[in-house]
């Protein structure tokens, strides 16, 4: 999948922690999910800096609690 297509090229635009519920009906169209995000109930992503001109994305999968929330989206920013 280009990077363009991605969650994490998505995410890494976007410069900020998202939160996305009910993956595949939200980013039908828009994005083309990894194999390993399909069939997920919600997802914490966020881009993290790893050195200069070099970032990842942490890919959070299905909190057991619940939800992610804000505080959750507060604490991987």
């Amino acid at each position: 999948i280009p990077l363009s297509r991605s969650l994490a090229g998505s995410v890494l635009s976007q410069q900020q922690a998202s939160i996305l519920t009910n993956l595949e009906a939200s980013t039908a169209g828009l994005i083309d999910l990894q194999p390993f995000e399909r069939g997920h109930r919600s997802i914490l992503a966020a881009p993290m800096p790893v050195g200069t001109g070099v970032q990842a994305v942490l890919e959070l999968f299905d909190k057991e609690t619940g939800s992610f929330d804000a505080k959750d989206q507060r604490l991987v920013q």
